[in-house]
This record gives C-alpha cells, structure tokens and sequence, in this order.
C-alpha cells in the first residue's frame, strides 16, 4: 500500500488513500485531511475532480455519522459520565467538522474557477459542466 502511495498514477492513489481511510477514519484523518484535501485544491482539473469524488464518496459513506456534527465546545464536557473515548470521538467529530467545511470552501472556489471554461464549449465546455454538475450535486446531498 505504501508503495502506490509514494509512486503510483493519481488514480491508485487516491483509491489507496480512500481505502486507508475508509479502515479506520479515526486513526487515519491525518491522510484525509493532508493528502486527499490537498489534492482537491490542485490546479489539475483531472487530478482536483478525482479527489473531490473520492472525499464526498467518504463523507457521504464511511467518515461521517448520520447526524449533525458538533464542535468540541458544544459537546458535554463536564458530565461524570464522560470517558476518554468519548473525547477522542468528540475531538475527531470537531475535526471532521472542521475539515468539511474547508472542503465545502474548495468547492465553492473550483466550482467558480471551472466555471470561465464554460465560455470556450468546443474545448473544455462538457468537462466543465459535468464538473460544476457534480460539484452541485455534492453540495446538495452533503
């Protein structure tokens, strides 16, 4: 897995890291939060849209619980019942979080960016539409 990691097409690795990453969320944020956001802020229309699939893949399937997320500061920290684990789960939840709505800020940004393309239709029109589609329809289902 390491190996696709450091040296395979951007296809394999954003299938690894999507795998490494749909493991154990938890323990594995660092790859979701460094490598696959970084990716989706990349210039390369192809290697941005890759990425952006595989988060809301993650997000809409594996990462994220089925109900709103909250901020560490609203969680219960001074109940007696509150264990470690459940800071450990409300820390990641915060990141989670966080780290969604920098996301949503990276659609909004390819979203307008990818848009000037829709001016040239012969070239880049049916790729850029297919795009600002999916970056739509992303937006809504999250």
């Amino acid at each position: 897995m390491s190996s696709v990691l450091s040296s395979g097409t951007t296809t394999d690795k954003i299938s690894a890291l999507t795998l490494v990453i749909q493991e154990s969320p938890l323990h594995n944020f660092m790859h979701l939060s460094t490598s696959l956001l970084s990716m989706a802020e990349k210039k390369s229309r192809r290697e941005a849209l890759l990425a952006i699939d595989a988060i809301c893949d993650l997000f809409l399937n594996g990462a994220m619980p089925k109900r709103k997320l909250k901020y560490f500061r609203d969680q219960p920290v001074g109940n007696d019942g509150v264990t470690n684990k459940h800071l450990v789960i409300w820390v990641f939840e915060d990141a989670i979080k966080k780290l969604y709505f920098q996301f949503l800020q990276i659609l909004e940004v390819s979203y307008f960016s990818f848009s000037f393309f829709l001016f040239f239709p012969g070239i880049f029109g049916d790729l850029v539409f297919i795009f600002m589609c999916r970056c739509t329809y992303y937006t809504l289902c999250i």
